[in-house]
């Protein structure tokens, strides 16, 4: 068992607790018993004090952890619509870039229609100038097939001398052959602007219902 301890005191901390039971109402002047009795009750009351406010620091920890944690994942949900803002933004860059490319193209392709119906109009020929795309190709069909018979037609017709005879048979046939591939080729590109055209307008308009 604990041995009691044994306090020393002054005449002054005896004049402060005689102060100090007048001021809660106590006569001085009562036994010692009254008097300790008084000064437990205002232990036990500074005790609860002391624990109510020990709680309430606990409680406003949490608080503040709980505040904390908050701040937190709301930086997190921050930084992930940033994020998320910059992987849009790159992807409708790159959108835009394949419909700028894609319009580039369109305007190339329609220099190439118009420059083939300024040629045909300059031919005397509007009426196949301000025709579609498909009777335009099958009207040069039409010429090439026309051309070449006519080139046959006077190859047969041109009087030929022996000596030569052999030469101006293959220069005939080289120049039916360039006439040939020149026409293809034309044809070709022609056939490859419309798919383009059809193309870019379909992806055109799929992207405008999508948007």
């Amino acid at each position: 068992m604990a041995k009691p301890v044994v306090l020393d005191t002054d005449s002054g901390e005896l004049e402060e607790i005689g102060r100090r039971l007048h001021d809660d109402g106590l006569d001085p002047k009562v036994d010692d018993e009254l008097k300790l009795r008084h000064v437990w009750r205002l232990y036990q009351r500074s005790e609860v004090s002391l624990k109510s406010a020990l709680g309430d620091i606990q409680d406003l920890k949490l608080q503040q952890a709980e505040e904390m944690k908050e701040v937190e994942n709301y930086v997190e949900h921050i930084r992930s619509l940033s994020e998320e803002r910059e992987a849009l933004t790159s992807e409708f860059e790159a959108e835009n870039e394949i419909l700028r490319n894609e319009l580039e193209q369109r305007k190339l392709e329609c220099d190439a229609i118009a420059e083939v119906r300024e040629m045909l109009q300059q031919e005397g020929l509007q009426q196949v100038a301000e025709s579609g795309l498909s009777e335009q190709v099958a009207y040069l069909l039409v010429e090439r097939a026309r051309l070449m018979d006519e080139l046959e037609t006077a190859a047969e017709k041109r009087p030929l001398h022996p000596a030569n005879s052999s030469a101006d048979v293959d220069q005939l046939r080289q120049l039916l052959e360039r006439e040939r591939a020149d026409h293809e080729e034309e044809l070709k590109q022609q056939r490859e602007n419309m798919m383009r055209v059809k193309e870019s307008l379909t992806k055109v308009k799929a992207s405008s219902i999508v948007l």
